[in-house]
C-alpha cells in the first residue's frame, strides 16, 4: 500500500498544476477572447458538463469505492474494472448520441464547433480509467502524465490563440489539456488490469448503486454549474464571461484542497469495510483538521484580495467581477466540508441515499434561488444562490449524521484557524492602503499573509502546522543520515 504522504504529495502537485496552467492561460485567453467569447467557451463548457455527467455517470465514486476491497485479488478486480468500463462505455455511446442529436438539430451556428470540441471530453473520461489509479493509489502516474499534456497545452495555447476568433481553438486546448493524456492511461492500465482475459461480466448488480451515486453527481452538477447556464439564459454571454472569471480561482483552490478527501476515498473505504474504527476515526480527524486549515485563509485571502485577482487573470474589463469572486471565496468554506462529509464519511459508510438526497436539496434550492436571484442582482445573485444551496446541502448531511457521527466534532480546530487567519485580513488592508501596484500589492500580501498564518497556527499547536513540521523533521532526519 502506498504512503499517503506520497499520494497527497503526487495529489497536490497535480492540483498545483491544474491551479498554475488556468492562472497562465486564462489571463491570456481572457485578454484575447474578450468577455463575449470568453462567455461563449464558458457556456458550452457547462451545457457540456451535463452530458459529461451522464454519461459518467456515478463510475468515478464507486468504482473507487468498490474497487479499494479488491486491490489484493487480482482476479476480482480484472473483472470488476471490466464491468465498469463495459458499464462505462455504454452510457456514453447512449450519451454522445443524444448529444450529437442535439449539436445537429438544436444548436446555434454559433455554438457548433465550440460544442463539439468541448464533446471530446466525454471520450476521454472513458479512456481515462481515472478510477483505477485512484484505487490502486497511483498517483504518481497521473500526476507527471497530466502535468507534461498540460506544458504541451501552453505551448499550443500561445502558438494558436492569436485574436478573438480563436475561441475555438481555445476550446479544443483547455479540452485536450484535461483529457489529452487520458489514452496513455488505458495503455498503462495494462500492468494492473488484463484487458484480453475473457470472463463473465455480470453488470447488473453494479447498476443500482451505480445510479444512486449518479444522482448524487446530478444533483451536485446542477447547483456547480447551473448558475452559468442560467445567467446565459437571464442574461447574457457578457455576464456569463464576468461570472467566469469570478469563478476561474474559486474553482482552481477547491480542487487543491479537495485532493486531500479524493485521496482519502480509497483508504477511508478500506478501513470501514475491515471495521478498523480507530485507524478510520484518527484518519478522518486530520483529514478535517488539514484540509480546513487550508480552505479557511485561502477563503479569506481570496476575499481580501478579490479585486487583485480580477485584475491581475482577467483585465479591468472584468472589475464587475469583483463582489461575486468575494461572495464565492466565501462558499469556498462550505464546499470544502461538504466534499469532506461526502468523501469521507458518506461514501465509505455506502450512505448513499442521504447523500442524494442531501445534494437534491442544494440543487432544488439552487433552480429556485436562482431564478429569483439572478434577474435581480445578476452575478452577484449567482454567488449567493450558490452559497446558500451548498450551506442547505451541509446542514443536511449534518442532519443525516447526527446519530452517527456528530460533524461539529471534526470542526474543532476552526477556532484556531479563524485565529490564525487574522493577520491575513491585517496584512492585506496594510498592502493595499500603501501600494499602488496590482501585482506587487498581491504577491506581497500571499506571502507575508502565508508566512504570519503559519507561524500564528505553529504557535497555537493547529494540526495542520504540527504534521507540517513534523514531517519536515522527518525529511531532515533521513536526509542527514543519508
Amino acid at each position: 500500500m502506498k504512503s499517503l504522504k506520497s499520494n497527497y504529495f503526487f495529489s497536490i502537485l497535480k492540483s498545483i498544476m491544474a491551479f498554475v496552467f488556468p492562472m497562465i492561460s486564462f489571463p491570456y485567453a481572457s485578454r484575447v477572447l474578450g468577455v463575449n467569447n470568453l462567455g461563449i467557451v464558458s457556456y458550452c463548457t457547462s451545457v457540456i458538463s451535463y452530458f459529461s455527467l451522464f454519461a459518467s455517470l456515478g463510475i468515478i465514486i464507486y468504482a473507487t469505492r468498490e474497487g479499494a476491497k479488491l486491490r489484493d485479488d487480482v482476479e476480482k478486480l480484472t473483472v470488476f474494472c471490466k464491468e465498469i468500463y463495459m458499464i462505462n462505455l455504454i452510457s456514453t455511446m447512449i450519451v454522445y448520441a443524444v448529444f450529437l442529436i442535439m449539436l445537429f438539430f438544436f444548436t446555434e451556428e454559433k455554438y457548433f464547433l465550440v460544442m463539439f470540441m468541448c464533446s471530446l471530453s466525454m471520450w476521454f473520461t472513458l479512456f481515462g480509467v481515472e478510477w483505477l489509479y485512484q484505487i490502486e493509489e497511483d498517483f504518481t502516474y497521473i500526476s507527471i502524465r497530466s502535468m507534461v499534456f498540460q506544458v504541451i497545452s501552453l505551448i499550443l495555447l500561445f502558438v494558436l490563440v492569436k485574436t478573438k476568433e480563436d475561441y475555438i481553438k481555445y476550446a479544443f486546448i483547455q479540452t485536450f489539456a484535461s483529457g489529452g493524456s487520458c489514452v496513455l492511461n488505458l495503455i498503462n492500465s495494462r500492468k494492473y488490469v488484463n484487458w484480453r482475459k475473457h470472463c463473465k461480466l455480470e453488470l447488473k448488480k453494479h447498476l443500482k448503486p451505480v445510479f444512486t451515486i449518479f444522482g448524487i453527481s446530478a444533483a451536485s452538477s446542477i447547483y456547480i454549474n447551473l448558475d452559468t447556464v442560467m445567467l446565459k439564459w437571464f442574461k447574457s454571454e457578457y455576464e456569463v464571461g464576468l461570472y467566469t472569471a469570478a469563478v476561474k480561482m474559486n474553482t482552481m483552490v477547491k480542487g487543491v484542497v479537495n485532493s486531500l478527501s479524493v485521496i482519502l476515498l480509497s483508504r477511508l473505504s478500506g478501513y470501514v469495510s475491515k471495521k478498523k474504527d480507530d485507524e478510520y476515526f484518527g484518519l478522518l480527524r486530520n483529514g478535517f483538521g488539514i484540509n480546513l486549515s487550508i480552505a479557511i485563509p485561502c477563503a479569506v485571502g481570496m476575499f481580501m484580495i478579490s479585486r487583485y485577482i480580477i485584475l491581475i487573470f482577467s483585465g479591468a474589463d472584468y472589475l464587475g467581477a469583483v463582489d461575486a469572486s468575494r461572495l464565492l471565496s466565501v462558499n469556498l468554506v462550505f464546499a470544502i466540508i461538504d466534499g469532506m462529509i461526502y468523501y469521507q464519511i458518506l461514501l465509505p459508510y455506502r450512505m448513499d441515499v442521504p447523500a442524494c438526497i442531501g445534494t437534491a436539496v442544494g440543487a432544488v434550492a439552487n433552480i429556485i434561488l436562482n431564478s429569483l436571484l439572478i434577474p435581480r442582482f445578476s452575478i452577484n445573485g449567482a454567488a449567493l444562490a450558490t452559497i446558500l444551496s451548498e450551506l442547505l446541502v451541509m446542514l443536511s448531511f449534518c442532519l443525516f449524521l447526527r446519530k452517527k457521527i456528530k460533524v461539529w466534532k471534526l470542526l474543532l480546530e476552526v477556532p484556531r484557524i479563524l485565529l490564525a487567519a487574522v493577520p491575513i485580513v491585517l496584512i492585506c488592508i496594510f498592502v493595499q492602503q500603501k501600494m499602488d501596484s496590482v501585482i506587487s500589492g498581491c504577491i506581497i500580501s500571499v506571502i507575508f499573509s502565508a508566512v504570519a498564518y503559519f507561524a500564528v497556527l505553529k504557535l497555537i499547536h493547529g494540526v495542520f502546522a504540527e504534521e507540517l513540521f513534523r514531517w519536515m523533521k522527518q525529511f531532515l532526519h533521513r536526509k542527514d543520515k543519508a
